[in-house]
C-alpha cells in the first residue's frame, strides 16, 4: 500500500527561495546540514517560506529525492553549485567543519507570489539569475486572483501534517501565508 504524500514547510532566505521559481535554470537542489528532512520522500510537497524581509510562503515544490552525501560529492552532484544557485565560496562557508551534507532534489515549482512583489536576485548568483527574475515573476505567477486564493487556501487548510524545523505539527497551520 502506498503511503500518502506529506507536506512540509521550510524557511529559506529570500534570494535562494526565489531561485526555485525562475523560468531559466531554476534552483533544483536545496542544501541543508545535519539530519534535515529524514522523513522526506519522493512525491512529498515542500512549502517554501521566504524569510524576512519577505516573511511569507511564496510557493511549493515536489521532492524528487533526498540524499546525505559527503560535502565533496554533494558539490559534484549539484553541478558545482549550479543546481543549488550557490558559488564555491558560499558552499564552502556553509559546510565549514562538516563532513557530509543533505541535498533535496526538487521539481514542479508552483509560485504563489503576490502581484506586489518581484523576485529578489543576487549578483553573486550570476547574470542569468538576475536577467530572468522579471520574466519568471511575470510568466510563472498567475494573474488570476481567484486561482491564487485557492492555492493559498490549499496551503492554509492542509489536512496533512506539516513539518516545521524538523518537528511534526499536530494541527494544520493557518498562519503560513502573508498576513
Amino acid at each position: 500500500m502506498n503511503k500518502p504524500s506529506s507536506t512540509y514547510l521550510i524557511s529559506v532566505r529570500p534570494t535562494w527561495a526565489d531561485a526555485f521559481f525562475l523560468d531559466c535554470n531554476p534552483k533544483t537542489i536545496e542544501l541543508r546540514k545535519g539530519n534535515f528532512g529524514t522523513s522526506l520522500k519522493a512525491g512529498d510537497s515542500i512549502v517554501i517560506y521566504s524569510t524576512l524581509p519577505v516573511g511569507e510562503a511564496i510557493g511549493t515544490v515536489k521532492v524528487i529525492k533526498r540524499e546525505s552525501l559527503t560535502v565533496d560529492r554533494l558539490w559534484q552532484e549539484s553541478q558545482q553549485g549550479q543546481l543549488a544557485k550557490v558559488s564555491r565560496e558560499q558552499f564552502k562557508t556553509y559546510y565549514t567543519n562538516q563532513e557530509s551534507g543533505i541535498g533535496v532534489w526538487v521539481s514542479a515549482a508552483e509560485l504563489l507570489l503576490s502581484s506586489d512583489r518581484t523576485l529578489q536576485t543576487s549578483p553573486e548568483l550570476g547574470p542569468s539569475l538576475a536577467a530572468t527574475a522579471a520574466n519568471s515573476a511575470a510568466n510563472t505567477r498567475t494573474d488570476d486572483i481567484h486561482q491564487r486564493s485557492i492555492n493559498q487556501w490549499k496551503i492554509m487548510n492542509c489536512q496533512r501534517d506539516i513539518i516545521i524545523a524538523g518537528t511534526v505539527a499536530e494541527k494544520p497551520h493557518t498562519n503560513i501565508c502573508r498576513r
